[in-house]
């Protein structure tokens, strides 16, 4: 298997890509670190968090930096990600705004479990089909779950049954 390396060569039509068979890597004394030099441009944007985060093997790191150094396009790419975190460390925190905070303090109260109490006050909503997608997957766990408010969800539903028949 063949690797090639993706270089860019300037000529009076603009940049062309041009490529070259890899050159094995060679680490100290002689000893063999990649067979060929793996890393593309389509891994390099795959490992660029990690190359930032800190989490690339330190060959793998080697590979992403010299790509960088070859690959003009990948080079800006990694260029930019770099200003736009120097930007983001120099921000200051913000506070969000009450109504943010507000809306995320409802969340767990609007997605958690259903009590009984609130089983009862969504039984007509649930049969007229007024209720949405999240209280509607809740009310259907409840009632699964619970016996109790099965059984009279059951018993609702005959009596409307009984009245318009």
């Amino acid at each position: 298997m063949a690797v090639v390396l993706r270089e860019e060569k300037h000529n009076e039509s603009g940049w062309l890509p041009v490529t070259r068979p890899a050159q094995p890597l060679i680490g100290r004394g002689g000893v063999l670190l990649r067979q060929f030099y793996s890393m593309d441009c389509n891994r390099f944007e795959d490992v660029l968090s990690d190359y930032f985060d800190g989490f690339l093997a330190p060959g793998d790191a080697t590979l992403f930096r010299a790509h960088a150094l070859r690959c003009r396009e990948c080079r800006s790419l990694m260029d930019g990600v770099k200003a736009a975190i120097g930007a983001c460390r120099q921000q200051d925190e913000l506070e969000p705004p009450v109504p943010l905070q507000t809306s995320l303090a409802a969340i767990p109260a609007e997605h958690g479990a259903l009590g009984c109490e609130g089983f009862e006050e969504l039984i007509t909503e649930f049969l007229d089909s007024f209720v949405p997608a999240p209280t509607y997957h809740r009310f259907e766990e409840h009632a699964e779950n619970c016996d109790a408010c099965s059984t009279l969800l059951t018993g609702v539903v005959y009596a409307v049954a009984a009245c318009h028949s």
